[in-house]
C-alpha cells in the first residue's frame, strides 16, 4: 500500500484502501483557516465585513492547481486511464506511526 501526500492541498492517503479498493483524491475546496489565510496574503480580498467563515459557508473557494484522480468522463477502459487534473503531483509519504493512527471515533448521534 503506498501512502502519499497530496502537493497541491497537502492532503495524506492511502492509494489502495484497507480494503483493497483503489482511492481516488480530489482535493477539497479551502478551509476557513486556508482561507483566512490566502485573505492575509493578499491573494483574496473579501467583501467589507465577513470573515472567513461567513465566507466559506457562502462561496465555494477552489485551489487553482487542484488535484483530481478520478477517470476523465468518456474514458473507453483502454490503456491507462486519464485522471483528470494532475495537480502539483504527490510525494511518498511514511506510514503512519501506530500512536498518530488511533482508527475510527464512533459518535452515538
Amino acid at each position: 500500500m503506498a501512502r502519499v501526500q497530496c502537493n497541491t492541498c497537502g492532503g495524506v492517503y492511502d492509494e489502495i484502501l484497507p480494503d483493497g479498493l483503489r482511492y481516488f483524491h480530489a482535493c477539497p475546496p479551502l478551509s476557513a483557516v486556508e482561507l483566512e489565510q490566502a485573505v492575509n496574503d493578499g491573494k483574496v480580498v473579501l467583501p467589507a465585513g465577513e470573515t472567513a467563515e461567513d465566507a466559506v459557508m457562502r462561496r465555494v473557494y477552489q485551489r487553482k492547481s487542484a488535484r483530481d484522480e478520478n477517470v476523465k468522463p468518456g474514458h473507453a477502459g483502454n490503456g491507462k486511464a486519464p485522471i483528470v487534473s494532475p495537480g502539483k503531483g504527490t510525494t511518498p509519504a511514511p506510514p503512519p506511526a501506530p500512536a498518530d493512527d488511533p482508527g475510527p471515533v464512533i459518535v452515538d448521534v
